[in-house]
């Protein structure tokens, strides 16, 4: 089973959203993930890189 850690851009590095997280839509400026245990994020931003070797997706913030 494969499932990743999703991570947030920040200006002081990189900030963990969510781990063993199984599902995710991305649709505009906005990202929704789903892990294991059926909880749900959303948050705003699109989706800079996914590593699949790693299992790590890195998402960077909305432009203003």
């Amino acid at each position: 089973m494969c499932l990743s850690i999703v991570k947030m851009i920040t200006p002081v590095g990189e900030e963990t959203l969510g781990e063993y997280v199984s599902s995710l839509q991305a649709s505009g400026e906005s990202v929704e993930f789903t892990d294991i245990m059926g909880s749900t994020i959303s948050v705003y931003g699109t989706i800079k890189n996914i590593d699949l070797i790693n299992n790590i997706i890195t998402i960077s913030p909305p432009v203003e």
